[in-house]
């Protein structure tokens, strides 16, 4: 359990923010690269060096109020060779940080101009034009976490964080159940809500460092970080699945990456996620509880009265109907691949998650997806409705089959 006494980042009101995966800082055009250290950032520290010629990191600290990392951003600087710091024993607010001199033997009149006594290039690019380097630099992540724990009598206090007042995900903690929730307005909801659960011992909340998440966004990360912490058992959970959004691929992998850098921030602290391995943190469960169905062999016909699907101009599906409240939606079904727009939340979240988690591939001929393993659903509606991405069909779409099958025998039930 957190130590709610520490002054230390587990501390109330201390932000968890975490660099996930970290990043070298690198020098381009006279600026350092990295996440954590803007270019009036940059300036700003330089300027607070050269007006004493040297400042301590102490001093740095206090010029930079609003900085969520000023000591991570004055060592970038030193990393970068533009600042050299007086390290004794370790770095304190009393450590002294200084222009670092030039580079010996260095001239920026030659470098700019050339020496006269340089050789012409030779090889390839003799005689030619000397192309630029060919560095791509590639997108990664926009999304960086920010996650803040404090005890359960401190609800009004997140009304007061200004980082709070935007979209997020909550969890709401006694010692053996959890409540997770999100909001437009997190801090707000986390202050006034009325959520169904008693005895509050702890108050999670996940936030976007730089208000990037929309409150879709955060439905989505609700729904993923609901299905984390079903998936850890440590807490029985109080609500139900959420609804989620509807939400593409690639922002459902950028939500899922920034679930991971709060989950991790949450075991490292001893809040929650403290069992098995940092890995099965990283990655989390491959979908939410019970949504998999026993493996099969391959000539093994599936338990239960099998059904078909046709759909979609010529794509077949086949579930198997153990309970009227347990189907099964046999591997090797097809699944559209868009969804409409009156489609539920559901329909549009699970091919994301599915298709992440491998789930779901994309069909040989491209015009579908395929069903990589049995998934369960509550209902035949529930599962003709996720296969069609509509609700034009419903328990009335699957028809019965003999399940011997018969000389016409769909290959997918037993691929």
């Amino acid at each position: 359990m957190a130590d709610f006494s520490s002054t230390g980042a587990g501390a109330p009101d201390k932000t968890l923010s975490v660099i996930f995966p970290s990043e070298a800082a690198s020098l381009i055009n006279g600026l350092v690269q990295h996440r954590l250290l803007s270019p009036s950032d940059q300036v700003q520290i330089l300027s607070i060096v050269d007006a004493n010629e040297g400042a301590t990191v102490g001093d740095i600290v206090i010029e930079l109020p609003d900085h969520r990392d000023p000591v991570g951003a004055t060592m970038l600087l030193v990393e970068a060779g533009v600042l050299t710091a007086e390290v004794e024993g370790v770095i304190d607010a009393f450590t002294v940080v200084r222009r670092a001199p030039p580079k010996c033997g260095s001239d920026p009149d030659l470098d700019d101009q050339g020496s006269e006594t340089s050789e012409p290039p030779s090889g390839d690019f003799a005689g030619g034009e000397v192309s630029e380097p060919g560095i791509v630099e590639l997108d990664t992540n926009p999304f960086f976490a920010s996650v803040f724990v404090a005890a359960g009598d401190q609800r009004r206090e997140f009304l007061q964080h200004a980082t709070l007042r935007r979209p997020g995900v909550y969890v709401l903690m006694n010692s053996s159940s959890a409540y997770v929730g999100m909001a437009g307005d997190v801090g707000w909801r986390i202050a006034h809500g009325h959520q169904p659960i008693e005895g509050i011992e702890t108050i999670v909340s996940v936030v976007d460092a730089d208000d990037l998440l929309t409150a879709e966004d955060a439905k989505v990360l609700e729904r993923i970080i609901w299905s984390r912490l079903a998936g850890s058992g440590e807490r029985r959970l109080i609500n139900g699945v959420p609804d989620g959004h509807a939400v593409g691929l690639e922002r459902y992998v950028q939500l899922d990456a920034i679930a991971a850098e709060a989950c991790l921030a949450l075991r490292h602290n001893d809040v929650l996620f403290v069992e098995g391995c940092a890995r099965s943190v990283i990655a989390g469960p491959r979908t939410e509880p019970g949504r998999l169905g026993e493996r099969r062999g391959f000539d093994t016909v599936p338990a239960g009265e099998i059904f078909e699907m046709r759909f979609g101009g010529g794509l077949v599906a086949m579930a198997s109907r153990l309970a009227d409240t347990h189907w099964l939606l046999l591997r090797g079904s097809d699944v559209r691949i868009e969804t409409v727009v009156s489609a539920n939340a559901s329909a549009s979240y699970l091919r994301a998650a599915w298709l992440h988690s491998g789930l779901l591939a994309l069909s040989p001929d491209g015009r579908s997806y395929t069903v990589m393993r049995d998934l369960v659903f509550g209902s035949g509606s529930a599962a003709a409705h996720f296969c069609c991405g509509s609700k034009g069909k419903g328990l009335s779409g699957w028809q019965p089959i003999d399940p011997d099958f018969g000389n016409d025998a769909p290959v997918l039930t037993l691929s």
